[in-house]
Protein backbone atom coordinates (compact mmCIF):
# COMPACT_ATOMS: atom_id res chain seq x y z
CA UNK A 1 0.00 0.00 0.00
CA UNK A 2 1.15 3.50 -0.78
CA UNK A 3 0.76 5.98 2.01
CA UNK A 4 -0.20 9.28 0.47
CA UNK A 5 0.93 12.20 2.58
CA UNK A 6 0.30 15.70 1.37
CA UNK A 7 2.11 18.63 3.01
CA UNK A 8 0.75 21.92 1.69
CA UNK A 9 2.17 25.40 2.00
CA UNK A 10 -0.92 27.47 1.25
CA UNK A 11 -2.59 29.44 4.06
CA UNK A 12 -5.65 27.26 4.64
CA UNK A 13 -3.61 24.10 5.19
CA UNK A 14 -0.76 25.48 7.30
CA UNK A 15 -2.63 24.79 10.51
CA UNK A 16 -3.92 21.41 9.37
CA UNK A 17 -1.91 18.41 10.38
CA UNK A 18 -0.48 16.12 7.76
CA UNK A 19 -3.12 13.65 6.73
CA UNK A 20 -2.11 10.18 5.68
CA UNK A 21 -4.29 7.89 3.63
CA UNK A 22 -3.43 4.33 2.67
CA UNK A 23 -5.28 3.91 -0.57
CA UNK A 24 -3.09 2.68 -3.43
CA UNK A 25 -1.88 -0.88 -3.87
CA UNK A 26 1.06 -0.46 -6.24
CA UNK A 27 1.27 -4.21 -6.79
CA UNK A 28 -1.85 -3.86 -8.97
CA UNK A 29 0.00 -1.95 -11.67
CA UNK A 30 2.31 -3.59 -14.17
CA UNK A 31 4.19 -0.44 -15.06
CA UNK A 32 5.74 2.35 -13.06
CA UNK A 33 4.17 4.85 -15.46
CA UNK A 34 0.66 3.74 -14.58
CA UNK A 35 1.43 3.75 -10.84
CA UNK A 36 2.76 7.32 -11.17
CA UNK A 37 -0.38 8.48 -13.00
CA UNK A 38 -2.74 6.88 -10.48
CA UNK A 39 -0.77 8.32 -7.55
CA UNK A 40 -0.72 11.76 -9.18
CA UNK A 41 -4.51 11.69 -9.64
CA UNK A 42 -5.03 10.61 -6.02
CA UNK A 43 -2.77 13.42 -4.80
CA UNK A 44 -4.67 15.87 -7.02
CA UNK A 45 -7.99 14.59 -5.68
CA UNK A 46 -6.82 15.17 -2.10
CA UNK A 47 -5.55 18.65 -3.02
CA UNK A 48 -8.84 19.51 -4.76
CA UNK A 49 -10.81 18.42 -1.70
CA UNK A 50 -8.85 20.92 0.38
CA UNK A 51 -9.06 23.82 -2.07
CA UNK A 52 -11.99 26.00 -2.97
CA UNK A 53 -13.62 25.47 -6.37
CA UNK A 54 -11.70 28.29 -8.05
CA UNK A 55 -8.30 26.83 -6.98
CA UNK A 56 -8.95 23.24 -8.07
CA UNK A 57 -6.79 21.54 -10.71
CA UNK A 58 -8.41 19.95 -13.74
CA UNK A 59 -7.17 18.50 -16.99
CA UNK A 60 -4.01 16.57 -17.67
CA UNK A 61 -1.50 15.77 -14.94
CA UNK A 62 1.37 18.27 -14.91
CA UNK A 63 5.07 17.43 -14.76
CA UNK A 64 5.23 18.73 -11.17
CA UNK A 65 2.35 16.44 -10.15
CA UNK A 66 4.09 13.47 -11.76
CA UNK A 67 7.36 14.28 -9.97
CA UNK A 68 5.56 14.55 -6.63
CA UNK A 69 3.81 11.22 -7.27
CA UNK A 70 7.13 9.54 -8.11
CA UNK A 71 8.64 10.87 -4.88
CA UNK A 72 5.70 9.48 -2.90
CA UNK A 73 6.10 6.08 -4.57
CA UNK A 74 9.87 6.00 -3.97
CA UNK A 75 9.46 6.99 -0.33
CA UNK A 76 6.83 4.28 0.18
CA UNK A 77 8.92 1.56 -1.44
CA UNK A 78 11.93 2.61 0.65
CA UNK A 79 9.85 2.48 3.84
CA UNK A 80 8.58 -0.99 2.97
CA UNK A 81 11.93 -2.35 1.77
CA UNK A 82 14.07 -0.96 4.57
CA UNK A 83 11.52 -1.38 7.36
CA UNK A 84 13.89 -3.40 9.58
CA UNK A 85 16.77 -0.99 9.06
CA UNK A 86 14.59 2.03 9.85
CA UNK A 87 13.28 0.35 13.00
CA UNK A 88 16.78 -0.56 14.16
CA UNK A 89 17.99 2.99 13.59
CA UNK A 90 15.04 4.37 15.55
CA UNK A 91 15.32 1.86 18.38
CA UNK A 92 17.12 2.81 21.56
CA UNK A 93 18.80 -0.60 21.79
CA UNK A 94 21.27 0.20 19.02
CA UNK A 95 24.14 2.42 20.02
CA UNK A 96 23.84 5.92 18.69
CA UNK A 97 26.94 6.95 16.77
CA UNK A 98 27.14 10.50 15.46
CA UNK A 99 27.86 10.08 11.77
CA UNK A 100 28.95 13.03 9.70
CA UNK A 101 27.85 11.85 6.29
CA UNK A 102 27.90 15.43 4.95
CA UNK A 103 31.58 15.81 5.85
CA UNK A 104 32.33 12.40 4.38
CA UNK A 105 30.70 13.26 1.03
CA UNK A 106 31.64 16.94 0.70
CA UNK A 107 34.51 17.67 3.07
CA UNK A 108 32.39 20.31 4.79
CA UNK A 109 30.94 19.95 8.28
CA UNK A 110 27.95 22.16 7.46
CA UNK A 111 26.15 23.54 4.45
CA UNK A 112 27.61 26.84 3.18
CA UNK A 113 25.47 29.95 3.66
CA UNK A 114 24.83 30.26 -0.08
CA UNK A 115 24.51 26.51 -0.56
CA UNK A 116 26.70 24.11 -2.47
CA UNK A 117 27.66 24.96 -6.04
CA UNK A 118 27.47 21.25 -6.80
CA UNK A 119 24.67 19.65 -4.82
CA UNK A 120 25.76 16.58 -2.83
CA UNK A 121 24.73 13.32 -4.44
CA UNK A 122 24.93 9.57 -3.97
CA UNK A 123 26.01 7.17 -6.69
CA UNK A 124 25.27 3.49 -6.31
CA UNK A 125 28.15 1.53 -7.84
CA UNK A 126 28.17 -2.19 -8.49
CA UNK A 127 30.66 -4.12 -6.37
CA UNK A 128 33.40 -5.75 -8.41
CA UNK A 129 34.93 -9.11 -7.52
CA UNK A 130 37.55 -8.64 -4.79
CA UNK A 131 36.35 -5.23 -3.58
CA UNK A 132 34.40 -4.43 -0.41
CA UNK A 133 31.19 -2.64 0.47
CA UNK A 134 33.13 0.23 2.07
CA UNK A 135 31.65 3.54 0.85
CA UNK A 136 33.92 6.07 -0.83
CA UNK A 137 33.56 9.75 -1.62
CA UNK A 138 34.78 12.28 -4.15
CA UNK A 139 34.71 15.55 -2.24
CA UNK A 140 35.70 17.57 -5.32
CA UNK A 141 32.30 16.91 -6.86
CA UNK A 142 30.37 16.29 -3.58
CA UNK A 143 29.56 12.69 -4.45
CA UNK A 144 29.42 9.64 -2.22
CA UNK A 145 29.68 6.21 -3.83
CA UNK A 146 27.74 3.48 -2.05
CA UNK A 147 28.47 -0.05 -3.26
CA UNK A 148 25.49 -2.15 -4.26
CA UNK A 149 25.36 -5.92 -4.75
CA UNK A 150 25.91 -7.43 -8.17
CA UNK A 151 24.60 -10.64 -9.67
CA UNK A 152 27.66 -12.52 -8.41
CA UNK A 153 28.19 -10.77 -5.05
CA UNK A 154 25.48 -10.67 -2.39
CA UNK A 155 24.93 -7.90 0.13
CA UNK A 156 26.74 -8.65 3.41
CA UNK A 157 24.73 -9.14 6.62
CA UNK A 158 23.23 -5.96 8.08
CA UNK A 159 25.58 -5.84 11.08
CA UNK A 160 28.67 -6.14 8.87
CA UNK A 161 27.35 -3.47 6.51
CA UNK A 162 26.68 -1.07 9.41
CA UNK A 163 30.21 -1.68 10.72
CA UNK A 164 31.66 -0.75 7.31
CA UNK A 165 29.54 2.42 7.16
CA UNK A 166 30.47 3.37 10.72
CA UNK A 167 34.14 2.85 9.91
CA UNK A 168 33.94 5.04 6.81
CA UNK A 169 31.86 7.87 8.28
CA UNK A 170 33.73 8.03 11.60
CA UNK A 171 37.17 8.07 9.96
CA UNK A 172 36.62 11.06 7.73
CA UNK A 173 39.90 12.82 7.10
CA UNK A 174 41.87 14.38 4.28
CA UNK A 175 45.23 13.37 3.00
CA UNK A 176 47.03 10.76 0.99
CA UNK A 177 47.69 7.29 2.28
Amino acid sequence: MVTVSDDNTDDESKNASTQTISCIDIQRYRSLEKAIRVTAYVLRFIQNLRNSKDKRSIGFISVEERCKALKVLIMTVQQETFKDEIESLNSSSQKKVPLNVLQFATGSTEEPVLGFTLHPSIDFVEVKQGSSFLPTANTCINTMQLPRPSLLIDLPPTEELFKLYDYAFLNTYFGLY
